[in-house]
């Protein structure tokens, strides 16, 4: 396992081992270190695999391409910086303090989220298949949906999760595309919370249907009580019968 880390001052794929300071790709058991500073982009064109990745440059962006795809057997570290998640992305954990995770594709954390700042926008998908730590506050913009399996739980002071906040502008924009925080069926969402608790903020009236749809399913404030998501009920049977022509 080696720590490779991307060269300074260039945009470029993934693939080619002269963007690396090591002259190869980081690989299935190799840590992936993006934090140079300048802005540039890396894109992912083809199926990668690494160990982890950690992201930590306001100016750099990692974006998945033409089909192409990251899994990571351990962690993703997004400090600053943005992901744009457009191909299948598989992550074994993911640890977020700032930053953007953004994109039109699902992204599947199988370990535990820890989330303590940063956010995430784009019309994708993301998975806390793990269950999620939430500490500090959260954003969800731009039509995101973030669904916690497991348990998860929030902890704090003072904990804000916004469903319509951009994390790199940290405005509240006048769009209808929320986000949208979902507590899968089975799983808990367990309010840690000291002080005022735990809030969700939607900007817009438009946001208040997600807003509900958080409460309805949490409705714990400052307090160590779960509350669990209800099963979906199964709909009622139509019984067969004929139907009946009208003689006009």
């Amino acid at each position: 396992m080696a720590t490779i880390s991307w060269k300074p001052g260039i945009s470029g794929d993934w693939s080619t081992g002269s963007n690396w300071d090591a002259g190869v790709a980081p690989g299935p058991g190799d840590d992936a270190v993006i934090s140079v500073g300048g802005n540039y982009t890396v894109t992912i064109s083809t199926a990668i695999s690494a160990h982890s990745l950690s992201l930590n440059n306001s100016g750099a962006t990692v974006s998945e391409i033409n089909g192409g795809s990251l899994s990571l057997a351990g962690t993703m570290t997004l400090v600053s910086g943005t992901f744009q998640a457009n191909g299948i992305t598989t992550l074994g954990g993911l640890t977020q303090s700032g930053g953007l995770l953004e994109g039109s594709a699902t992204v599947t954390v199988t370990g535990l989220a820890s989330l303590s700042g940063g956010g995430e926008s784009g019309p994708g998908t993301t998975v806390a298949a793990g269950g999620a730590a939430i500490t500090n506050g959260y954003d969800l913009d731009g039509g995101r949906t973030l669904q916690l399996g497991g348990g998860s739980t929030v902890s704090g002071t003072n904990v804000n999760i916004d469903l319509n906040r951009n994390a790199l502008t940290g405005s509240d924009p006048t769009d209808t595309t929320a986000g949208t925080l979902v507590v899968l069926s089975g799983a808990t969402l367990t309010d840690q919370t000291t002080g005022s608790g735990l809030k969700s903020a939607p900007a817009i009236s438009a946001a208040a249907t997600t807003a509900r749809r958080l409460r309805s399913r949490f409705r714990a404030h400052g307090s160590s009580r779960s509350r669990r998501a209800a099963p979906p009920r199964p709909r009622p049977r139509r019984s067969a019968c004929c139907s009946t022509t009208r003689a006009r």
